[in-house]
């Protein structure tokens, strides 16, 4: 883990993504490090806990920018990085609709 100041806030966005990430193979899961794939062995999501930020991989996101909403627009580094620090408010509802409509592309990426 290379910051645990994050291990809060990282803790927190693991919650809400294993909520609708049920069914999927958690391939990693240690204090700042989770890694999610699909049945077929396709990732899905990393969270990772690094120096400045919680970084959030989601691989669909590559392929199906149209999921993208204004929200999560704001949170992006590059085409796939959820970047959240102490300063994000994380909105539980837009995350989840995230996860849920990045599910739903599983098979289409």
């Amino acid at each position: 883990m290379k910051n645990d100041k994050f291990v809060f806030l990282w803790s927190q966005i693991v919650e809400l993504v294993k909520l609708e990430c049920e069914g999927l193979n958690i391939i990693r899961e240690q204090p700042g490090d989770l890694r999610i794939e699909t049945l077929e062995g396709r990732p899905f999501v990393t969270i990772r806990i690094q120096r400045r930020h919680v970084g959030v991989y989601l691989s669909p996101l590559y392929y199906h920018q149209h999921l993208i909403t204004k929200y999560i627009d704001e949170l992006r580094k590059g085409k796939t990085t959820l970047y959240f620090t102490q300063n994000t408010n994380v909105d539980e509802v837009e995350i989840r609709n995230l996860i849920q409509n990045c599910r739903s592309m599983i098979g289409r990426y």
